[in-house]
């Protein structure tokens, strides 16, 4: 082919896929910065589906094809997920571009060969140990689709609510997130570079027969391709092309005035050794590293695997083993127990993302992950949102009427401060809002006058509600997580209520009424 036919070929090709991974950016980015209908029809959700994709997915979710998709057609292909499926990687270079317009006033040297740190090799050794032990502080903060997911929530709830509803995890996402960003436009993808799924897929493009190709004869060093590299991998003096960090942008191939850079199979007569990489250091290193990082996540999708066989055991402990949980956080409906939601969580915010409440929250206490925020409203009762929408399965999907009936927490009421006791007033705000009637109005024994609030808990499910209706000052309720979530009778039946008692106003279907 022409060499400039070949520049035109290859300059489509390149703004093609940049299209494609704009598109798919574009989709994430309307799901978790406001757009949560588009979450709601999960079997037709492509943003779904897309999310299920993603390779760090691929690994906890043991029954998953998405991970071995992606794994051989890098094994054949090369990056071609990072190029095309990774919502954090498609963002950094979008900055990179914007930034590009101003190189010659701001960035003027924008792109150059960068050699990675050796230090880079630990990143998927600390998120394999992670994963395996329950660590969330080594995965979380390293794993793309979290740190995304991480960063656009924060954005989100900073834009709508200000910086006073930001918590201190909230705060130090947000400005790693713009310190990657800030990286991003003026150095390219650098987050790709630490990337532990970024360095096991490299692996695999080092032993791809399809991958980008460099001709030395035909290379005079000028740097054209060096300059529009955003994964500052080509070294145009030693005339060297990385292809366990190239994630096929094709920029390269489409700038090069000598069409020295192609991408495809090698010619006949050119010898390689694919297993070269394994001679080097580095290569040594990436191997190992990412075998840890694979080890660990099987381990722990094995072991989440073996907690859902034994779920009905599960439900009889007294209490979390973990530390993260020693405080009983309320998770989200569908958790199950702690050993199935640590293993399978990576804190991507997508159940987030998904309430239509805004109540799904993440801080320091919770270990980075999800939990429920009673101060922001209440889970509704007949939303399974969350749960359908986890790509995990670190919370089960729930079908409505096992929603209704699955305890996510447990609520205690302190009578000393009900205002109906301490001061004298009519309320009963909690027992209206309780969609199991666990929450009755009775006559007062001392003021006939008045009714005061009881409580069942054989029908709590932990809904929230009546701690966030309630109108005292400080509430009168206060919710715990539960060990592991179980199913309650339901709906208080009629016949239990007695003379003179009251109940919630509410039929078994409806939603809250206030």
């Amino acid at each position: 082919m022409d060499k400039n036919k070949k520049r035109i070929f290859y300059r489509g090709l390149s703004w093609g896929r940049y299209l494609v991974a704009f598109g798919v950016l574009a989709l994430f980015i309307l799901c978790y910065v406001g757009y949560r209908h588009v979450f709601y029809d999960i079997d037709h959700n492509i943003v779904w589906r897309l999310t299920r994709a993603q390779i760090t997915v691929g690994l906890i979710d043991i029954n998953s094809v998405s991970f071995l998709v992606v794994f051989l057609v890098a094994i054949l292909a090369g990056r071609w997920y990072c190029s095309v499926l990774c919502p954090f990687g498609a963002l950094q270079e979008t900055v990179w571009r914007i930034a590009g317009f101003f190189k010659n006033r701001i960035f003027k040297k924008r792109s150059r060969y960068i050699s990675p740190f050796a230090l880079r090799y630990f990143v998927p050794t600390l998120a394999g140990v992670g994963l395996a032990f329950h660590l969330p502080y080594l995965f979380i903060p390293v794993g793309p689709m979290s740190s995304f997911g991480r960063g656009m929530r924060t954005i989100y709830i900073f834009m709508t609510e200000g910086v006073s509803s930001l918590t201190f995890t909230m705060l130090v996402s947000l400005v790693i997130f713009a310190f990657v960003l800030a990286l991003a436009a003026t150095r390219g993808r650098r987050f790709c570079d630490w990337c532990p799924a970024g360095i096991l897929l490299g692996v695999c493009a080092n032993a791809a027969p399809m991958r980008m190709r460099l001709d030395k004869e035909k290379c005079v060093s000028c740097g054209s391709c060096e300059r529009v590299c955003p994964m500052n991998c080509v070294d145009t003096k030693n005339k060297t092309l990385e292809n366990d960090r190239c994630v096929l942008c094709m920029n390269c191939a489409a700038q090069c005035p000598k069409g020295a850079l192609s991408y495809g199979m090698p010619k006949r007569d050119e010898k390689e050794d694919r297993r070269a990489f394994l001679r080097d250091k580095s290569g040594v290193l990436a191997f190992l590293s990412s075998c840890i990082y694979v080890g660990g996540a099987t381990f722990s999708a094995i072991g989440a695997q073996r907690e859902r066989e034994a779920q009905k055991a599960a439900a009889t402990k007294n209490q979390f083993t973990n530390p993260v949980l020693q405080d009983l956080y309320v998770a989200p409906p569908g958790a199950i127990n702690a050993e199935n939601y640590l293993s399978r969580c990576i804190g991507c915010q997508a159940c987030a993302a998904a309430c239509p409440v805004g109540i799904i929250r993440a801080n320091v206490e919770s270990g980075l992950f999800p939990r429920l925020d009673y101060t922001k409203g209440y889970c509704q009762y007949n939303c399974t949102i969350c749960s359908e929408t986890c790509p995990t399965n670190a919370l089960r999907a729930l079908s409505v009427e096992e929603k209704r009936k699955t305890r996510i927490g447990f609520s205690f009421l302190n009578r000393s401060r009900c205002l109906v006791v301490t001061k004298g007033q009519s309320c009963g705000a909690c027992a209206e809002v309780c969609p199991t009637h666990a929450l009755r109005m009775e006559p007062s024994k001392t003021n006939s006058s008045l009714t005061v609030p009881v409580f069942d808990p054989d029908y709590c499910i932990g809904c929230g509600g009546c701690f966030n209706v309630c109108p005292a000052e400080p509430r009168a309720f206060v919710v715990s997580g539960v060990p592991a979530q179980t199913l309650t009778p339901g709906v208080r039946p009629p016949d239990k209520l007695e003379e003179g008692q009251q109940g919630g106003q509410f039929k078994a279907g409806d939603d809250f009424p206030f």
